[in-house]
């Protein structure tokens, strides 16, 4: 009968090469078991469960020499210390997005020198019918002025748009007295001028 399984079984279940199990067990982090009839070492359900739980925390990032006490720690410690791993991952995981999305920003020039905020303001000056050197000359003093200002760059561009938000505000309601008036004037007979 069969006690187990060799390491080379037990390398596989886990993903991980022999090379691997062989380091786990010189460090500590593994016993080697004890060799069946035909000299073969054998493991077995719990020498394997904790070979996926060292090869699981390696993965996330715990030093190896952290997994030892972890794993070896009161089933309350050792959720705590999961809670701990799981805390840094999101972190790092936050920290990766937030590298991606610089990464992708690159291709667009705008983009990699200003806020989303920013170029979206500049995009409305453009669909307002500002001309086309006023908002590259906007953009490149905005550039400027993040780099010299910081944070207090958002709040200027909350200036700014407060103040495009009240022009086109603005706009809108001239448009449509405009409009009343027309309307009124053709109602009367009368030809609107323009």
């Amino acid at each position: 009968m069969m006690n187990g399984i060799t390491i080379g079984q037990a390398a596989v279940f886990a993903g991980v090469t022999i090379k691997t199990v062989r380091y786990y067990q010189k460090n500590g982090l593994l016993t080697e078991p004890a060799r069946d009839s035909s000299g073969y070492r054998r493991y077995g359900p719990d020498a394997l469960l904790r070979l996926v739980r060292v090869r699981t925390l390696a993965a996330a990032g715990v030093p190896l020499a952290e997994i030892g006490p972890l794993l070896d720690a009161a089933p309350a410690s050792f959720a705590a210390g999961l809670a701990e791993v799981d805390r840094r991952l999101t972190e790092r995981i936050e920290e990766l997005t937030a590298r991606r999305a610089t990464l992708h920003r690159l291709a667009d020039t705008d983009r990699t020198l200003l806020p989303d905020r920013a170029v979206a303001l500049l995009s409305r000056l453009t669909d307002l019918g500002v001309p086309a050197a006023e908002v590259a000359a906007t953009r490149e003093g905005w550039v400027l002025a993040r780099a010299l200002l910081g944070t207090v760059f958002d709040d200027y561009l909350a200036t700014v748009e407060n103040a495009v938000d009240g022009g086109q505000q603005r706009h809108a309601a001239s448009a449509r007295l405009s409009a009343l008036i027309d309307a009124k004037l053709r109602a009367a007979g009368v030809d609107p001028p323009g």
